[in-house]
């Protein structure tokens, strides 16, 4: 019987390795969730958006025609509400409260509305191994 000349890995390096390899794939998944993107027209898409604390929601569609403003309420009333944009293209708004925001065209109130949604954002995932917890990791909503 033959030795084999490959080098021998350690259960420990290999259970080291995979973990790394776990970690940068979960801090990856995080990072390219971060922006939806709202179409803004005649009927805006997606109407309702849902996404996570000090993530961001970039509209693209013509503001001086359709000029953008930000609601108080799911009446989404022109009358006091915030101007986001008139003139451009493209706008982009980060969101780092928890909340429902409500968002509507000033010309066209009734045709053209998004609301969003903003749930707080996840704790980063806790990797911990077995054989070294000595309690259990408390239960979280995410």
């Amino acid at each position: 019987m033959q030795r084999s000349n490959a080098p021998t890995v350690s259960l420990v390096a290999y259970i080291r390795r995979a973990l790394a390899l776990v970690a940068g794939v979960l801090l990856a998944t995080v990072v390219n969730a971060a922006n939806v993107t709202v179409t803004w027209n005649f009927s805006p898409s997606p109407t309702t958006v849902n996404i996570s604390a000090n993530e961001t929601v970039t509209w693209n569609g013509v503001f001086a025609t359709h000029p953008l403003r930000q609601a108080t309420d799911n009446t989404f009333t022109v009358a006091g509400s915030t101007l986001i944009a008139n003139t451009g293209t493209s706008v982009t708004r980060s969101f780092s409260t928890p909340g429902t925001f409500y968002f509507v065209c000033e010309a066209h109130p009734t045709l053209m509305r998004t609301t969003v949604v903003v749930t707080a954002a996840c704790p980063a995932p806790r990797l911990i191994l077995m054989a070294m917890a000595r309690s259990k990791p408390s239960p979280t909503a995410c």
